[in-house]
């Protein structure tokens, strides 16, 4: 019991509500809102989301944006901001067409394939073009691409029937609206581990609350619900 004393003290309701505002990756936007929403219920603070590209979400922080949490979606972009984040979430890459492909190497025969933007930095495009470039696949696959401001830009495509197929995140092919296949890639022996750190930009009572429950059970169970993977431990 003495155990959980420290996080049921640091998430006791505070004599006067206060505000959070929290920028994450665009893929964890169904996510986080919700455990957002349970926080406030919580703790009757009250959160501000900001979603997009955690290439842009780091591009306002740097900017002077007043964020005191980022959920980035890649450690790179973590390191842009100059701050040190903590391991919150893990995801693999999926490939979303409308009908079963048997392998990566069938992606080539579709002309027109939605990606994030991989050379403004969106994590998800960066990651899919270091897989492909690992697999001498890039090549082949490049004058097809359709770059897209972020990874629910990219899902938004296929939806909408505009291209044949989106190189897209496991949990955002489960939001897939139009009827599809799914291929996940589940080997991280190339490009390693995809993982979403999370860091406080800014050291406040509402933003030290707010981050000790993004590591609680209770938010582990949404993320979990959501498809979002543990991540796993950092060997020493």
């Amino acid at each position: 019991m003495r155990a959980f004393l420290p996080l049921l003290l640091l998430l006791a309701i505070p004599a006067r509500a206060d505000e959070v505002v929290v920028s994450a990756a665009a893929s964890t936007r169904e996510a986080v809102t919700e455990v957002a929403k349970l926080y406030e219920a919580r703790t009757h603070d009250r959160v501000l989301l900001n979603f997009g590209g955690s290439n842009e979400m780091a591009r306002q922080i740097i900017a002077g944006a007043k964020v005191d949490v980022f959920v980035a979606a890649d450690e790179a972009t973590m390191t842009r901001v100059h701050a040190t984040g903590k391991p919150l979430l893990s995801n693999h890459l999926a490939i979303v067409t409308a009908n079963p492909i048997p392998n990566l190497f069938a992606l080539k025969r579709f002309r027109r394939i939605a990606i994030a933007n991989w050379r403004a930095g969106v994590p998800a495009g960066v990651y899919a073009a270091s897989y492909f470039s690992a697999m001498k696949e890039w090549p082949a696959l490049e004058p097809r691409l359709i770059p897209m401001v972020d990874v629910r830009a990219a899902l938004a495509a296929f939806d909408a029937g505009s291209v044949d197929a989106a190189i897209v995140y496991r949990t955002d092919a489960r939001l897939a609206k139009r009827k599809h296949a799914t291929l996940e890639i589940d080997d991280d022996s190339l490009i390693g581990a995809i993982v979403y750190p999370a860091a406080m930009i800014r050291q406040t009572s509402a933003s030290k609350r707010f981050f000790a429950f993004l590591f609680s059970a209770d938010a582990r169970r949404i993320f979990d619900r959501y498809g979002f993977l543990t991540p796993k431990p950092t060997r020493r």
